[in-house]
């Protein structure tokens, strides 16, 4: 099997078989409340784990932009009681701002996902622009189970996805590491950043 190969299966194991707890265990921490949108959906173990939070978010929006994955979703939000909440967006998550009004979202979140982004810095701004002041940005990271100097896994270090976060205007950024309840596959680390209340000094910041 090629490096292609190897990081596809990686990816896909990534997505199928450690994100479920790893998600749930992410989403009991960050507690979203009112518009929260989660990037790279996957098989819906977002979805699913956001049904055993005590409070739903009002608005979710799940984006997905492989097919087969937003296939997966359409038939998990179909069997969810509180399907009318949920918006499946397939696209990718640098261009949200034409599905999503600036300014709107409370919590952003994707659990092994940032990996993707490329460039990292133009989806920072999207995102950052998304938020209202005082909204969460929120990754799950599993940086050690993660091949490095590769073309598909290419935002692999902590440190410097917490500084192009802080580049992007966010503050408070932390990497946590987190250890899962029930499994070790399901610890990760925490990356975590927050736009400023003073929507107006942060948008300053991030030029």
């Amino acid at each position: 099997m090629g490096d292609a190969g190897v990081s596809g299966w990686i990816a896909r194991n990534l997505m199928e078989v450690s994100n479920p707890l790893s998600t749930q265990a992410a989403l009991k921490r960050l507690q979203p409340k009112g518009t929260f949108v989660e990037l790279g959906g996957g098989g819906g173990a977002g979805l699913k784990s956001l049904a055993e939070l005590g409070e739903l978010p009002s608005e979710v929006y799940c984006v997905e932009i492989s097919d087969d994955f937003y296939k997966t979703l359409r038939e998990v939000k179909s069997s969810l009681p509180y399907k009318d909440r949920i918006t499946l967006l397939n696209q990718d998550a640098k261009d949200l701002s034409s599905s999503i009004a600036p300014g709107t979202v409370d919590t952003i979140f994707g659990m092994n996902v940032v990996y993707f982004l490329d460039p990292l810095p133009e989806y920072l701004t999207e995102l950052h622009s998304l938020l209202k002041p005082g909204g969460v940005l929120s990754w799950g990271c599993k940086f050690k189970v993660l091949p490095q100097d590769n073309d598909i896994f290419v935002n692999v270090d902590k440190d410097k996805i917490v500084q192009a976060m802080d580049d992007a205007g966010f503050i408070d950024t932390t990497a946590t590491f987190v250890e899962g309840d029930d499994s070790p596959t399901s610890s990760f680390v925490e990356v975590k950043g927050t736009k400023r209340t003073d929507s107006s000094s942060c948008e300053e910041a991030a030029k």
